[in-house]
């Protein structure tokens, strides 16, 4: 039930951008989740969580390019599980 002056559809209106309720929140997990991890690994569970390289920047803080920079470094990283081949 929306609190009194707030519109039943969720959305919140501040300036020229519009973020529902539930997007603000989803925002506000990612974050939690990753916090503490180093920037590369950050941008790369929120691009995994479906995050855009646009939004990955705005709830990080940083420019597109530096989260597109980011997420190429982590993805030309030899895997941590080895050979990726099955069975060793």
């Amino acid at each position: 039930m929306p609190k009194q002056g707030e519109p039943a559809n969720g959305k919140v209106t501040s300036g020229q951008t519009s973020t529902t309720a539930y997007e603000k929140v989803a925002n506000l997990l990612a974050l939690s989740v990753v916090k503490g991890l180093p920037v590369q690994e950050q941008v790369a569970r929120l691009n995994g969580a479906g995050f855009t390289n646009a939004e990955i920047s705005k709830l990080l803080g940083m420019k597109p390019n530096t989260v597109a920079v980011a997420l190429y470094n982590f993805k030309k990283q030899p895997t941590r599980w080895g050979s990726g081949s099955p069975g060793e």
